[in-house]
């Protein structure tokens, strides 16, 4: 006759596989509210990429790091988002690559001082 598992250590493995089974839930719930996108002009060159999340509404919004670039492939823009809306240190570039201005951005809206440049790299 097999020996019986002590109460005890029954009991904990199965705590321990419910914890680990919420564990394995949590993370695919996790990854299925948040996602890195990628948007393509139609020559192939990468145009935008950017984290969304879902809304209290379940549509998928700006939320986290966002870049744009050119088609040239020189970069536009650089910032962060939060809740569809610009928030925290944006900088922009001309089309050239010169940097055209750089500032922060709260609930979409400019606030402080910005630095901006001309086209030619000389500061305004």
């Amino acid at each position: 006759m097999a020996p019986a598992l002590h109460p005890t250590r029954s009991t904990a493995l199965r705590t321990g596989m419910c914890l680990a089974l919420l564990m394995l839930m949590a993370s695919f719930y996790g990854a299925a509210c948040s996602r890195k996108l990628e948007t393509r002009y139609d020559s192939g060159q990468l145009n935008e990429k950017y984290e969304v999340k879902k809304d209290a509404a379940g549509n998928y919004v700006k939320h986290g790091s966002y870049g744009s670039w050119y088609e040239n492939g020189k970069q536009k823009q650089e910032g962060t988002f939060k809740d569809d809306k610009k928030d925290g240190k944006h900088i922009f570039w001309y089309e050239n690559g010169s940097k055209e201005s750089e500032g922060i951005f709260q609930n979409d809206k400019k606030t402080g001082s910005w630095d901006s440049w001309y086209d030619k790299g000389q500061k305004k």
